[in-house]
């Protein structure tokens, strides 16, 4: 179960940040290279699957329908994931003598075996984000069931306490023989619930690492925190970071903000060319900002370096200020005349597109009738005769 809330979290923040940031790139029209993301969709559906297997199994174990024990649960899992081309790279049979990076000892049940002596039929391997896991299935279906015995639940709902009384449920006292509550199905539930909160709210991931295995102070195992480092997405952020821009504001922001550190002529300007040219008139290196199709891209540190200019009210050279003037005034004088290149070759070309296809067209029928004339004629010859 936690391993599966693990894996939801992380797809979480693969989807909101790293693939969220890279689609704002796309919509704003900046040029950017895709990076590979983790996806941790087949092991959720693996693990759904798992869960789905074992509600089926703890219910007929129940109910003492068919011969539902923990092998044959574990013999299920595997058949199902094999049947599946996302699920089978994931999940797997256990090799027996063998165990994963991890286990899962709550999943285990008492009384269980090493994981390094479990047999094909005892258990499966997951291969999460993180790295595999040998899951032990002994003692599954029947740790799946939170359902209480129906005199217990009875004299829970019967309880003269308010509180008692809420834990318990209305249909204890009409429940005959052994029950089912499935803990997988509640937990899923739960998880669900929580990302359906996560998603309203305004987010800010902080990033964890384990300094060693030994839970030691003042020991840094440098492998074990960059393992951590790659597996949880964090080398793409740092990359998409450093080769982005992180800092971002809408055109509206930053006229409104820095309005006052060029002239009164630059004012009449558009947003886009008021903001190319604050980012000339104060020597921003051109690969440190980008303008899209509504916001400036700046890279990290531009945007306090623009601030610190506006508290202390830098003055700028006049003649940088004509430059950048003429600068833009032959820049609009280049964007006219490609306009109207563009407008004196569109009917031109609009008409050989037209002149092309009637020509294709022309020469398809002249091919139709030149195969037909000859049976036509041959028609004639028989009908006349």
């Amino acid at each position: 179960c936690i391993n599966l809330a693990n894996e939801r979290l992380q797809q979480y923040f693969v989807e909101n940040v790293l693939r969220a940031e890279q689609e704002l790139y796309k919509r704003e029209g900046l040029p950017w290279c895709g990076l590979q993301l983790p996806d941790a969709q087949p092991v959720c559906n693996a693990i759904g699957q798992v869960f789905r297997v074992l509600d089926e199994y703890s219910q007929n174990l129940m109910r003492s329908v068919g011969n539902p024990t923990d092998k044959n649960f574990c013999l299920k899992v595997i058949e199902e994931a094999s049947k599946d081309p996302e699920r089978k790279e994931v999940l797997r049979a256990v090799k027996p003598g063998s165990s994963g990076r991890k286990s899962l000892p709550k999943l285990s049940g008492t009384g269980r075996k090493s994981l390094s002596a479990l047999s094909m039929n005892e258990g499966f391997v997951i291969r999460h984000y993180a790295g595999q896991v040998d899951y032990s299935t002994h003692g599954w279906l029947e740790k799946n069931n939170d359902k209480l015995l129906p005199e217990c639940e009875a004299l829970i709902c019967d309880s003269t306490d308010s509180l008692v009384e809420s834990l318990g449920e209305e249909d204890a006292s009409n429940a005959r023989g052994p029950s089912f509550r499935s803990i997988s199905k509640r937990y899923t539930k739960d998880l669900e619930a929580l990302l359906d909160t996560l998603s309203t709210c305004n987010l800010h991931y902080i990033r964890c690492f384990k300094p060693n295995g030994e839970q030691m102070p003042d020991r840094f195992d440098g492998s074990l925190v960059l393992d951590q480092i790659v597996q949880c997405g964090t080398i793409e952020l740092v990359k998409i970071m450093h080769d982005g821009f992180p800092n971002r504001c809408c055109f509206d922001e930053v006229v409104a903000r820095f309005r006052d550190l060029l002239p009164e002529r630059f004012h009449h300007f558009g947003k886009r060319t008021f903001i190319e040219a604050l980012m000339c008139a104060y020597d921003v290196p051109a690969s440190d900002w980008a303008l899209g199709m509504s916001r400036l891209f700046l890279k990290a540190g531009q945007m306090q370096a623009l601030e610190n200019l506006r508290a202390e009210g830098v003055a700028l050279c006049a003649e940088r200020l004509s430059g950048i003037l003429a600068r833009i005034i032959r820049k609009r004088w280049a964007r006219a005349g490609h306009a109207v290149r563009l407008c004196c070759y569109l009917p031109k070309l609009l008409e050989q597109i037209r002149v092309r296809r009637a020509s294709e067209a022309l020469a398809k029928a002249t091919v139709a009738a030149s195969r037909l004339a000859p049976r036509l004629l041959e028609a004639r010859a028989r009908v006349e005769a």
